[in-house]
């Protein structure tokens, strides 16, 4: 990896000065102006020693210098912080004008949703099929792999509760590797397995089962369940017969859910159909995406409908 070039004091002034609003950058560089000219206009050192009066020259003509060159950076960073906040506005305006010409949950899109490149904790906003959500009075495969991605870690967790575990989840965030701790039905401060959930399309490889392994070896819990809603390759399957890791296909889950009683069915689906169950969430702070549009490219994309205190977007083709 190559070396990051360190920046220069003027560089970071102006970095620091974007950060700012742009009044408090216009404000630091009339400040400065002011202070370096001061020093610049002063009259000579009052003692007679020659190395007083030569470093005195000295700060005299740097800040002769100085009084022009250092507002003029604040400046640019003020000017740069005017521009951020003009983009930002103008990004929530055309996420208000999308939200409402096409509201969250609507089930009117039937075109795929595109995953941007490199998501790999929260990959799978899958495609909808052509012709509309798949029935909701039923469980199928289709349903699993259709419902927000959220909703599928809290049929997980509340399947776990059926088979009489205590299961606990995490709200949004980072999950560390694990989204579903269980507990004993008999002592409930007693962590006896860890459950990651992925709803992908991909095969899941490797890297997710060394990532839930690392997780078990840090919280010494023997045993770890994967349930992901597509399926596991070769290396996959080899690294959770050797580590205690039990898994749990999207096929395999929907027979899981098929052989429990016609009531704990309908428990687990009215898990999975609550509310605004097809509309992706968001998973840094957990509120419910929108679609929009940028203004300059046309293109679409999934927007936090926390903008601008949430800042998440997701690309899509939609």
């Amino acid at each position: 990896m190559a070396r990051r070039r360190k920046s220069s004091p003027l560089e970071g002034l102006c970095e620091i000065a974007a950060l700012l609003p742009w009044w408090a950058g216009v404000l630091l560089a009339v400040a400065a102006y002011i202070g370096f000219h001061l020093v610049a206009i002063s009259s000579s050192a009052a003692s007679g020693h020659m190395d007083d009066v030569a470093g005195h020259v000295l700060w005299k003509g740097l800040a002769t210098a100085l009084q022009y060159f250092v507002p003029l950076v604040l400046l640019g960073g003020a000017v740069a912080s005017a521009i951020k906040r003009r983009e930002r506005a103008e990004r929530a305006v055309d996420s208000e004008s999308a939200a409402r010409a096409e509201p969250a949950g609507s089930a009117r899109g039937t075109a795929p949703i595109q995953v941007a490149a490199g998501e790999d904790l929260y990959e799978l906003w899958k495609a909808r099929p052509g012709s509309g959500a798949p029935p909701a009075d039923k469980w199928s495969l289709e349903l699993l792999r259709a419902i927000d991605w959220k909703r599928f870690e809290e049929v997980c967790a509340e399947y776990f509760r059926v088979c009489g575990f205590h299961a606990t989840t995490k709200s949004h965030g980072p999950d560390g590797g694990i989204d579903v701790i269980l507990y004993s039905p008999q002592d409930k401060s007693t962590v006896v397995n860890v459950v990651q959930c992925k709803q992908w399309k991909k095969q899941v490889g490797p890297r997710a089962l060394r990532e839930l392994l690392g997780v078990m070896t840090d919280m010494k819990v023997a045993r770890g369940t994967f349930v992901a809603s597509s399926t596991f390759n070769d290396e996959a399957r080899r690294i959770a017969v050797e580590n205690r890791i039990h898994l749990i296909d999207g096929q395999g889950f929907l027979e899981q859910i098929l052989k429990r009683s016609p009531a704990d069915q309908q428990r687990l689906l009215a898990v999975a159909t609550q509310g605004d169950y097809l509309t992706p969430s968001c998973p840094s702070c957990g509120a419910k995406l929108v679609k929009r549009e940028n203004r300059k490219g046309r293109s679409r994309f999934w927007g936090c409908s926390n903008f601008p205190r949430c800042e998440y977007t997701l690309n899509s083709a939609a």
